[in-house]
C-alpha cells in the first residue's frame, strides 16, 4: 500500500471515531473478556500505557490492580469521553506511530484491538517499534486483534477480495472496511481492518527486537480454535 493511501486511511479512521465516539463508548461500557488475560503480566506498581485506549475502559478494569495508567488515542473525542468517564487517569491525544513518551518509560504497553486498524506493513511496523521503544527492558507488550479468519468475516473478506481482483479497491489483499451503524441503523462511517495470522504478528514483533511469549486464539478470554475464536491474543517481551 502506498504511503499516501495509508495516511488517508488513518485520517479517515480518526474522523469516524470522532464522529461515533459517544455511541461507541455506550456500546463498550463493560470490561472485555480478554482483559482477564492481562492479569498474568500486570502487577501492582507497574506503569501501563494503553495505546488506542478508546473510551478508557481498560483503565476501569485496572483500577484495582494498583498500576499507574496512561491512555493514548488518536481520536480527540474518545479521549474526551475517557477523561469524563475515568477522572484521575491520564489520557493523551496522540498517534500510535509517534508516541510522546521517553524511551523505556513503561512496564507494560497494551495495544487492545488497535493494530488491526493500522494500514500498510510499514506503518504497522512503526507502531510496534514505538511500543518497543517506550517499553522497559523486561517489560511486556500485550496485544489483542480481531480474528478476521473467523467464519463470520468470510463473506466480507470475499467481497473485498473480489473488489481487489477487479481493481476496485485501494486496500491491500485481505484488508476490509466495516461500517459503523448508529442505533437507527444508519451508516456513520467505515473502519479499516487488517487480518492477522500468528506468523505475521511474530514477524512484526521479532523485527522490533521483541521476544514472542504467547499467541492464543480466544473468545471471551477462553482459548478457542482459529476459525471460531473472535480474537487473537499476543504477548511479547523486551529483552
Amino acid at each position: 500500500m502506498k504511503q499516501k493511501v495509508a495516511q488517508e486511511i488513518v485520517e479517515e479512521n480518526t474522523r469516524v471515531y470522532n464522529r461515533i465516539a459517544e455511541h461507541f463508548s455506550h456500546t463498550r461500557r463493560h470490561p472485555w473478556g480478554e482483559f482477564t488475560l492481562l492479569e498474568t503480566y500486570v502487577k501492582s506498581g507497574d506503569s501501563v500505557l494503553d495505546v488506542g485506549c478508546g473510551n478508557g475502559r481498560l483503565a476501569k478494569f485496572l483500577d484495582t490492580k494498583g498500576v499507574r495508567y496512561t491512555g493514548v488515542d488518536a481520536s480527540r473525542e474518545l479521549v474526551s469521553v475517557a477523561e469524563r468517564e475515568h477522572p484521575g487517569h491520564s489520557f493523551i491525544t496522540a498517534t500510535a506511530d509517534d508516541l510522546p513518551f521517553a524511551d523505556a518509560e513503561f512496564d507494560v504497553v497494551c495495544l487492545i484491538a488497535t493494530l488491526h486498524h493500522i494500514p500498510s506493513h510499514d506503518m504497522r511496523q512503526q507502531v510496534i517499534a514505538e511500543a518497543a521503544r517506550v517499553l522497559k527492558p523486561g517489560g511486556h507488550l500485550i496485544m489483542t486483534e480481531w480474528n478476521l479468519l473467523h467464519t463470520q468475516w468470510w463473506r466480507l473478506l470475499c467481497r473485498y477480495s473480489l473488489r481487489k481482483l477487479f481493481g476496485r479497491s485501494r486496500l491491500d489483499w485481505g484488508d476490509v472496511e466495516k461500517p459503523w451503524k448508529n442505533a437507527q441503523g444508519e451508516i456513520m462511517g467505515y473502519r479499516y481492518l487488517h487480518p492477522f495470522t500468528q506468523t505475521q504478528l511474530t514477524q512484526l514483533l521479532t523485527s522490533a527486537g521483541l521476544q514472542v511469549v504467547a499467541h492464543r486464539y480466544t473468545t471471551k478470554g477462553k482459548d478457542s480454535n482459529w476459525y471460531q475464536a473472535y480474537n487473537l491474543f499476543s504477548v511479547a517481551k523486551k529483552r
